[in-house]
């Protein structure tokens, strides 16, 4: 009996990095190539990825999310070839949590919390604008009161 070799395919997606909470994913930006291993990723899921970027003296690893807007499957030997991936998709977000939604949250929370603290540090600034006057004031009153002697 001959055996058949079985040939493992492989998912790669292609992702695009969103790179904060401000700026929206554009077509415009390139996409970068994972390894996932999950079947159930689709195009236009969030997921979270690892990959590594080169200091001067070595690589670091980083996390980071991003948009799949491309899915190939074959052969492992033909996607590595092609594609070239070097990390992996970690983690798929559940399509029940509105990333882009939930982005617009925390820029609206911020936009408050900052304004919070400017309005500290306006009451900060002012104080200390007072607590200097007074000082002048004060050393003002003593030189005049020292010249009259």
């Amino acid at each position: 009996m001959e055996k058949k070799k079985s040939n493992p395919m492989m998912r790669i997606v292609g992702i695009r990095h969103k790179k904060g909470i401000r700026p929206k994913i554009k077509d415009t930006q390139p996409l970068y190539y994972y390894i996932c291993p999950f079947a159930s990723v689709r195009e236009g899921d969030y997921v979270l990825i690892e990959y590594q970027r080169k200091t001067e003296r070595y690589r670091k690893s980083f996390f980071g999310v991003g948009r799949v807007d491309f899915i190939a499957e074959g052969s492992i030997s033909e996607m590595i070839d092609t594609y070239r991936p070097t990390a992996y998709v970690l983690y798929r977000f559940p399509e029940s949590l509105d990333f882009e939604g939930r982005c617009e949250d925390i820029k609206k929370a911020r936009g408050n919390l900052m304004k919070r603290y400017e309005k500290i540090e306006s009451n900060e600034a002012r104080m200390r604008k007072l607590l200097r006057r007074q000082t002048i004031e004060r050393n003002r009153r003593r030189k005049q009161k020292a010249g009259s002697k």
